[in-house]
């Protein structure tokens, strides 16, 4: 399991407002920022989908493998367009239904390490020197954990754990 350190998180933010004012808005650009933090949640979904399913709890990770397309890729399917890059929405299906069907196949731990691969190839479509700042990348980050925080807030009702997926969701996002 991989642990974040909030006291680093804290330091990454606190650098980030000490830049000089206009030093990253200079570089900014709204649509790259959102297509990477988007690109993050939906691995992030795959990957605790991932998780569940190797920890033979398939049904918990069924949902994870689904939201990437249903509830996530619309919001990139525009950028992707606009930098002529090939869409990857019928693999996530293709992933969903194969996980449906044999979670535990090689076939489909392989169409689950090309999806991750085509993230990946995905995020190369944001500008390099956005990739390469460390306040726009601390932007990322911090939409991130605040989506993170936000879903493990949906999760809980009376201080228990009332929506597991919700619960999941804060979880791989971070």
């Amino acid at each position: 399991m991989r642990v974040i350190s909030f006291t680093l998180l804290l330091l990454a933010l606190l650098a980030c407002a000490a830049a000089p004012a206009g030093a990253a808005d200079d570089k900014s650009n709204g649509a790259d920022v959102d297509f990477l933090f988007r690109l993050g949640m939906m691995e992030g979904h795959l990957m605790v989908g991932h998780e569940l399913v190797k920890a033979n709890q398939v049904q918990l990770g069924l949902p994870h493998y689904g939201h990437p397309v249903k509830e996530l890729y619309d919001d990139v399917a525009d950028y992707l367009k606009a930098k002529n890059a090939p869409g990857f929405d019928k693999d996530l299906i293709v992933l969903e239904a194969a996980t449906t069907a044999a979670p535990d196949a090689p076939a489909t731990e392989a169409k689950y390490q090309a999806v991750i691969a085509e993230i990946h190839q995905a995020r190369a479509l944001a500008p390099a020197p956005l990739r390469a700042s460390l306040p726009e990348m601390i932007k990322v980050c911090a939409n991130t954990v605040d989506a993170a925080s936000g879903e493990y807030g949906e999760a809980l009702e009376q201080d228990k754990i009332a929506s597991p997926v919700e619960y999941h969701d804060s979880r791989g996002y971070l």
